[in-house]
């Protein structure tokens, strides 16, 4: 039997409709990525009583990690190939397209869509972002903001804001694979800037209009000994501040994958958090986490912009090694670590031999949106 993925949707009675729990509009929900909903229908007290109200087969036999969003009554989802618009008091399609291409990666994943002005955005694994009308499903325009002939990929949530959809490749895990973010016209499919998030060489190819190229670090670039400048794709989300007019971006890991031998500083990109410029794709700050990549721990999910109760302004990052971080925006301070899983042998280095059994795994917990995954040790 082949393994058919199912949106199930659950609501707070049978006769409740979609749009009075309030609206989901972006893969975080709001810009700041805090992933809040103040909700009262659902209590302790009736919570037992909730039962699924329909689902709807996807139809796909692969990973499906799509973030819903849902706006007026209707869920917008996504797989690999198609883009699907639901009515979510019955599950019934309004539309769906589909899109025919060979994926450049071996990982076949789409983690969410971007919803803005009747439009609705998206990545694929062939290297584009594409726009369809959000009424119809009618393909608006195409960008390629990636090669995939070096499997280079678009498989994150994008965000758009402002005019502006915001989108980077993946394949970072491959050697020689840069990691960069694009601003694209949200109407036209213009590239506005283009941020390589490792330094850009004369060889890199050109997409769209350079932003400020990151400051040289001492002692040069590079991800160790006779390694090229790669690493530091983004491949889940990211979080725009309109307060600032900046947007942070959770930067991935060096390659190749388990760089035990990367030395501090080589590449400060990789494994951190970055701040841009929204409108110029100017490095505004970097907040370094990932010291030595030895387990694929990089940082995984949008960080959520906030201000504490006693008046900080932090960003806090739940990435890879079973850590919640809390930073400071303008010093950089980390204000808190807390563990948030099981942390098992994180410091002991790898050896060939005997091998280790180190917890979270290589798949790490929080992974993708922020979401605590199962603990499984490697």
């Amino acid at each position: 039997m082949r393994p058919f993925f199912l949106l199930a949707i659950l609501l707070t009675s049978n006769t409740a409709l979609a749009g009075q729990l309030g609206d989901w509009p972006s893969v975080n929900n709001k810009l700041h990525a805090t992933r809040f909903a103040a909700q009262t229908e659902i209590n302790p007290s009736n919570v037992a009583s909730r039962g699924q109200v329909c689902t709807y087969d996807v139809g796909r036999a692969a990973s499906f990690q799509t973030g819903p969003i849902t706006i007026g009554g209707v869920i917008y989802v996504t797989t690999e190939f198609d883009t699907i618009a639901l009515d979510a008091e019955t599950c019934a399609v309004k539309w769906r397209t589909t899109e025919d291409y060979k994926p450049a990666g071996p990982l076949v994943v789409n983690r969410g869509a971007a919803v803005a002005d009747g439009r609705i955005f998206r990545g694929t694994q062939d290297g584009r972002v594409l726009a369809y009308d959000l009424a119809t499903g009618k393909r608006l325009w195409a960008a390629t903001i990636a090669d995939a002939s070096l499997g280079e990929t678009v498989p994150a949530a994008l965000i758009t804001w402002n005019g502006i959809v915001f989108a980077g490749n993946a394949g970072g895990d491959n050697k020689g694979v840069k990691g960069r973010m694009y601003a694209l016209n949200a109407v036209t499919g213009a590239i506005l800037w283009e941020q390589y998030l490792v330094p850009r060489e004369p060889i890199d190819v050109v997409r769209g209009i350079a932003a400020p190229t990151p400051v040289m670090p001492p002692g040069g670039w590079g991800n160790g000994p006779g390694g090229p400048i790669t690493g530091g794709a983004t491949w889940t989300s990211y979080s725009p501040d309109p307060a600032t007019g900046r947007i942070y971006v959770p930067g991935g890991n060096p390659a190749p994958d388990f760089a035990a031998h990367l030395r501090p500083g080589t590449n400060p990109y990789a494994g951190s958090i970055i701040a841009l410029d929204a409108a110029t794709g100017t490095v505004r700050k970097i907040y370094p986490i990932v010291e030595r990549d030895f387990h694929d721990w990089d940082v995984s999910s949008a960080p959520a912009i906030l201000t504490t109760r006693g008046g900080l302004s932090i960003i806090a990052s739940a990435i890879k090694d079973g850590h919640l971080r809390g930073i400071e925006r303008e010093n950089g301070k980390q204000v808190y670590q807390t563990a948030v899983t099981t942390i098992l042998n994180a410091a002991t280095p790898l050896t060939p031999a005997d091998g280790v059994r180190f917890c979270p795994g290589s798949q790490g917990a929080p992974n993708g949106m922020g979401r605590l995954t199962r603990p499984s040790p490697t």
